[in-house]
């Protein structure tokens, strides 16, 4: 999946974006800042690292159990909204994932 196919995903660009203001986040609070369930945006949150626009890093640990984890957008990556050929690109990349016909495309007014 290309890195422009993981945001084009709803619940995934709301993580971007978040990570964009914020430079770092734990899963709990992509999740909320997504707003869905922690399990639900797990295999998102994956999804990104797995294509390349997140990152992880552990927190020192504090006490018992596993330390925190704290999410990243990856070096040099920015999320593609930020001018008008990056906002078509994110366009075209979700009328893909949707397989937009020719009939949708024409409803809506892109054919």
């Amino acid at each position: 999946m290309s890195r422009l196919d993981a945001v084009a995903d709803p619940i995934r660009l709301r993580i971007v974006r978040h990570l964009a203001e914020t430079r770092a986040a734990t899963l709990p609070e992509l999740a909320h800042a997504a707003g869905v369930h922690l399990n639900t945006a797990r295999p998102h949150v994956q999804a990104l690292e797995e294509a390349g626009v997140l990152t992880r890093e552990s927190q020192a640990p504090h006490g018992r159990g596993r330390p925190a984890v704290d999410y990243m957008l990856a070096e040099g990556w920015t999320p593609p909204t930020t001018d008008f050929l990056g906002l078509a690109e994110l366009l075209a990349a979700a009328l893909l994932r949707l397989d937009a016909d020719r009939e949708e495309l024409r409803a809506i007014g892109l054919e």
